[in-house]
């Protein structure tokens, strides 16, 4: 899709930053842009909404595991795995703030 960019952008200079600074970012809560040096945050709604949908995978995950007589191994491994695949997907939902909003 032309024009639409996947990666979050700074909203001073608008511009796009990797997936690493993304990353990173989502750990720390906020972070310099490479480009103009001004603070941004991470939006209040790419904190929250996200994360919900994090979890439902996690839920199933446990949920299988009591259900059925998973192998052990096997059952960290999946979760190991979940882990992995939402780190991956994680900088793709953040959107960028100029200030630090509260949650409520």
């Amino acid at each position: 899709m032309k024009g639409m960019n996947v990666m979050p952008s700074c909203q001073n200079c608008n511009c796009q930053w990797s997936w690493i600074e993304t990353l990173k970012l989502s750990f720390k809560g906020n972070k310099l842009c490479s480009n103009c040096s001004k603070r941004q945050y991470v939006s209040v709604k790419s904190r929250t909404g996200p994360y919900f949908f994090y979890m439902i995978p996690v839920v199933i995950l446990v949920a299988s595991g009591s259900l059925f007589d998973w192998v052990q191994v096997f059952y960290i491994l999946s979760g190991i795995l979940l882990v992995l695949f939402l780190l991956v997907i994680l900088p793709f939902t953040i959107k960028l703030s100029n200030k630090q909003e509260p949650l409520w």
